[in-house]
Formats: structure tokens, C-alpha cells, sequence
């Protein structure tokens, strides 16, 4: 007696059997992936083959790239983004800066150009931005003091700008509103901060000059207009 097959209805809904691990590993894995991969690119797709737990690839001198998001950020015509921009990969171009990667020196470049920007045309709002600007450009310059203490001096010319027209704000009306001389007078208080820190910085940077060989226009005899004005400054 033969035995009767089961339709095949019923026969599709039998259990498939399980032999091994859910994920599998190894050489039938790499098989399982190729049937998968078959199916979707069927159904139109694109699935992705990059390896899950592999190793990352390789980058310049085992750091990542540049982030392209903050150099665009630093293109911005807004001021203050591009200042803050910079202020954000800042840190980075100190530390990184692989030397088969152009884009670091590049990045650099620009970051002191931008950072420089804030420290000649910031506004009272950007007090705090000012004080972390000048602390990173003068880490930056580290092997250029002159440039560092010239940049020094804009900004306590620009703090000097600010703090006389408020004084000048502030001179008509001391006899009348008060409570406007009170705002005012926080207003100049909010500089002490930044004031106190650019003058931290001349002290170093002027050792670090003088420990450094005189300029070509140091070292030349004064002219007549450098004997003017000696002259007339005593």
C-alpha cells in the first residue's frame, strides 16, 4: 500500500526546519547574503554592501576628513555663523592636521581669517564669542607672536570704540533717568571680562617678541619721519 501525497496546499504550510543559528556566519553567510542581495535587486532596489562590523576605512593619517558642514558654515554671509563656525572646528585644526590632507591646512587658513574677523568687528552681544575667538587665535599663532599681539591690540581698539560711545550715551543722562545710567553702566561692565583677558595675552606674547631676531624694518636706521616722530613723543 502505497502512502497518498498531501496536496500541495498543505504542503506549503508546514514549518519550515530550523538546523541553524538565525544569523548566519561564515562561508553561508556571505551565500545568504548573495540570494538576498539577488531578490532585492529584482524588486528594483539598491541594497547597501558595506560591512556591518568590519573595519572602518582608511583615513589621512588614521584621522577623519575635514567636516565639509562646518567649512560651509564658514562661507556663510552671515557674520556671525561663520564665527561661530569656526569657533566650532577650531579645536580640531589644533590638534589635526595630517600632513597628506590639504584640506586641514586649508581649514586652518580660513579659521584664522574668520577669527580674526571677530575680534576687529564684534558687537556688545558678542562679548563671550570675542573672549574664546582671541584665546584660539593666539593659540594658533603660537609661532607668530607679532601677528597674534597686533590682532590683540584691533580688538582693545574695538572694546576702546564700543566703551566711548556708551560713555557718550551715558553723559546726558546722568541728570535725568537713572535707571538708564544703571543700564548703561552694566553695559560697560560686560567689557571688563574681555579687557582683562587681551591684556593677559600682551604680557607673553611681548616675552615671545623680544626672544625673537628683529625684523628687517627693526633693524634698519630710523628715517627722517621715524626721527619726527620720536621727536615730537617726547
Amino acid at each position: 500500500m502505497t502512502a497518498t501525497p498531501l496536496p500541495a496546499a498543505i504542503r506549503r504550510r508546514r514549518p519550515l526546519k530550523h538546523t541553524g543559528p538565525l544569523c548566519p556566519t561564515g562561508p553561508s553567510a556571505g551565500a545568504a547574503f548573495g540570494k538576498v542581495s539577488g531578490v532585492v535587486d529584482v524588486l528594483g532596489l539598491q541594497p547597501s554592501r558595506a560591512p556591518i562590523d568590519g573595519p572602518a576605512p582608511p583615513t589621512h593619517a588614521g584621522r577623519g576628513p575635514c567636516p565639509n558642514h562646518l567649512i560651509f558654515k564658514m562661507k556663510s554671509p552671515i557674520r556671525r555663523q561663520r564665527w561661530e563656525a569656526a569657533l566650532s572646528l577650531v579645536r580640531a585644526v589644533e590638534h589635526l592636521h595630517p600632513d597628506d590632507d590639504l584640506s586641514w591646512p586649508r581649514a586652518r587658513h580660513l579659521v584664522l581669517l574668520i577669527l580674526h574677523d571677530l575680534m576687529t568687528w564684534f558687537g556688545p552681544e558678542d562679548l563671550a564669542l570675542a573672549r574664546r575667538g582671541a584665546k584660539w587665535f593666539v593659540r594658533l599663532l603660537s609661532d607668530d607672536p607679532r601677528r597674534a599681539r597686533s590682532a590683540i591690540h584691533e580688538a582693545l581698539a574695538r572694546v576702546e570704540e564700543q566703551t566711548s560711545t556708551l560713555h557718550a550715551q551715558g553723559a546726558p543722562a546722568q541728570y535725568g533717568d537713572r535707571g538708564q545710567v544703571a543700564v548703561l553702566q552694566a553695559r560697560l561692565g560686560h567689557y571688563g571680562p574681555l579687557v582683562e583677558q587681551l591684556k593677559g595675552h600682551l604680557g607673553p606674547l611681548n616675552q615671545q617678541i623680544a626672544r625673537l631676531p628683529p625684523t628687517a624694518a627693526e633693524a634698519s636706521p630710523p628715517g627722517l619721519m621715524d626721527r619726527v616722530r620720536r621727536w615730537f613723543s617726547h
